[in-house]
């Protein structure tokens, strides 16, 4: 059975992967959580492997790079399905408040929930 810690929100951002090996590549989220993230990617890694994720991020108004680690959990031919090592890590909570599409903050306020 599958368990999540927090709701999945779409986005699309380019991310910069390293494994422990050493090997590098190119990958971008598709889904990201405080939890974890899927990222399509034509890098080869295996289940369990540790992943350096690395992103543009906004500390105060300057934009930084921000490496987040995570482990595989998942792989599929597209790509793989990470566990964040440190959950809600600050640089993963920023992504998900500025991202630009919110679907909580762009539903109608007369409408059921």
């Amino acid at each position: 059975m599958e368990h999540r810690w927090g709701q999945r929100l779409e986005v699309k951002r380019l991310v910069r992967l390293t494994l422990r090996s050493g090997l590098c590549g190119w990958g971008h989220i598709r889904n990201i959580s405080v939890s974890g993230a899927w990222i399509t990617t034509r890098m080869k890694a295996r289940l369990m492997a540790y992943v350096e994720v690395g992103f543009t991020a906004l500390t105060g108004r300057r934009r930084t790079v921000a490496k987040v680690e995570g482990q595989i959990v998942r792989i599929s031919r597209d790509g793989f399905g990470i566990e964040w090592c440190e959950l809600a890590h600050p640089a993963v909570l920023e992504m998900l408040q500025v991202h630009p599409y919110r679907p909580e903050h762009h539903a109608r306020r007369d409408s059921p929930r």
